[in-house]
């Protein structure tokens, strides 16, 4: 990675704090990643039952702080869903289990069998996170975060606290800076050779529309002195082999 020049801070606006948790288009809060924090990890218990949940997919791979685990946990909910999904018959199902999505950095100690792979626990310890699967799996990670991909996030218990504090109006966008230095005349006069390059490039598709365009008058005019030019080159030998004079 390249990193920026210093000197670019005292000209580039503050960069704005993501928040955690936004709304979609129906109003409703959704969640994206959150650290992994002793709080968010009561709050995902309260929520979700680790405990039962299964092991969908664990890729490992590296990264500048060492090793990096992707691991999706299948949770069942603690909580009722106010609907059921709606199946492709138009009945209601039940909902499946939620997944969970953890991402571990800097990983050491990662032990993982497929077959072993029912139950979660998740702590915070000294040095990071401290995560048991099933019966002798274990995970040990500098840093760690969580993404609750479940869209009946918002009907949990964090999800309506966040409710009650996610503003329902987006954020107002900053002001693009202005950066033309042309003049008032200059910008008229490049939109009229915007608007003029565009007609002649659409005489070839719109022959109709040629007679409104003024470069073809160009174009006949030098038509024209193509023409004075053979009769003036007649006298003197000729015109050149393949070119007739009119």
């Amino acid at each position: 990675m390249v990193d920026l020049d210093p000197t670019l801070d005292r000209v580039l606006p503050t960069a704005r704090p993501e928040r955690s948790v936004h709304r979609d288009y129906q109003g409703r809060v959704f969640p994206s990643v959150f650290r992994l924090t002793a709080e968010i990890i009561d709050a995902l218990t309260n929520d979700y039952d680790l405990a039962n949940g299964s092991v969908r997919s664990l890729t490992v791979q590296p990264s500048d702080a060492g090793l990096q685990v992707h691991l999706t946990l299948a949770t069942p909910r603690r909580f009722t869903p106010g609907t059921g999904r709606v199946s492709r018959d138009g009945s209601r199902v039940p909902w499946p289990a939620a997944p969970l999505r953890f991402t571990f950095n800097g990983v050491t100690g990662l032990q993982f069998d497929a077959e072993d792979r029912i139950g979660m626990a998740v702590s915070r310890t000294s040095a990071g996170s401290a995560v048991g699967i099933g019966r002798s799996g274990r995970l040990q990670a500098t840093e760690a975060s969580v993404w609750p991909d479940d869209p009946r996030w918002y009907e949990s218990t964090a999800g309506q606290a966040a409710d009650l504090t996610t503003p329902h109006t987006r954020p107002q966008r900053r002001k693009p800076v202005p950066t033309s230095t042309l003049t008032a005349p200059q910008r008229a006069a490049a939109q009229a050779l915007v608007i003029l390059l565009n007609h002649a490039r659409l005489v070839h598709h719109y022959p109709n529309m040629a007679a409104g365009i003024p470069i073809l008058d160009l174009r006949c005019r030098g038509r024209r002195r193509q023409r004075h030019s053979r009769r003036e080159h007649a006298p003197w030998g000729g015109a050149p082999d393949g070119v007739r004079g009119t």
